[in-house]
């Protein structure tokens, strides 16, 4: 009976091929998947590239006036810092001083250059 047993576990048509098939089998899908995951990330379409807003920071001493001179479609001001974005461009500058800047005032200007570039 032991030697039956033997057998069937090592030879081909044993119960332990079907397992390895399956095992091969479950390897190769899972690569299969995993390369086709890769070949679709790498190919992302051109209009997205067009749909992703620019963003530029500035740093100058008079933020208010370089805004108030900047070619723009709209802008927001609060405290010493201001952002103006042009909608055809997809761009937006956020503008403050140097020495004065608090993410808090960072975060404001970003989310109204954001609901601008929106409209």
């Amino acid at each position: 009976m032991f030697d039956h047993t033997y057998r069937s576990l090592t030879s081909p048509s044993g119960p332990q091929s079907g397992l390895f098939l399956r095992v091969v089998m479950i390897f190769v899908v899972g690569l299969c998947w995993i390369a086709g995951v890769a070949q679709a990330q790498d190919s992302l379409p051109s209009t997205f590239e067009n749909k992703v807003p620019q963003f530029n920071w500035v740093l100058t001493d008079n933020p208010v006036g370089m805004c108030a001179q900047a070619r723009k479609d709209g802008t927001h001001t609060v405290a010493d810092a201001c952002s103006y974005w042009v909608q055809q461009e997809r761009r937006c500058t956020l503008v403050t001083k140097p020495d004065k800047t608090s993410h808090h005032v960072l975060g404001m200007l970003f989310t109204a250059c954001q609901k601008g570039l929106r409209v």
